[in-house]
């Protein structure tokens, strides 16, 4: 797309994020929730992104190819705390992993959906 620097960083980041939820949902549409393993490098990964995120969106890195909106400077607080929560959901999940159990797994996914919902509704171009 030919993004450089941090908005290919964070472009980066955010593809391989995506890439950890869609084998959880795999996870979670099977019932297989007993794969600990995968459960806890996903809330290693999850953690070390949400860790990440606030410093690679700095002021003003909205230009094209990001998909990124500029209200992230305008709402910093609400960006951040959103990152904030993904890291929580996180710790979450790495608890999840040591007793697994689907219906728990199942609502940790929408939890966390939501999570990721509400900051690409609020900061991210519309597709």
């Amino acid at each position: 797309m030919g993004a450089t620097g941090v908005v290919k960083e964070r472009m980066d980041l955010m593809s391989d994020l995506g890439k950890t939820m869609k084998t959880l949902k795999l996870l979670v549409d099977s019932g297989n929730t007993t794969d600990k393993t995968v459960l806890s490098l996903s809330a290693k990964e999850i953690r070390g992104h949400s860790a990440r995120m606030p410093a690679l969106f700095p002021t003003g890195s909205y230009a094209p190819p990001s998909e990124a909106l500029p209200a992230i400077d305008d709402r910093r607080a609400e960006f951040d705390g959103l990152a904030q929560k993904l890291g929580v959901q996180a710790d979450a999940l790495a608890a999840l992993a040591e007793t697994p159990d689907q219906a728990s797994l199942a609502e940790w996914f929408r939890e966390t959906g939501r999570i990721c919902s509400a900051c690409h509704k609020s900061f991210r171009e519309k597709r």
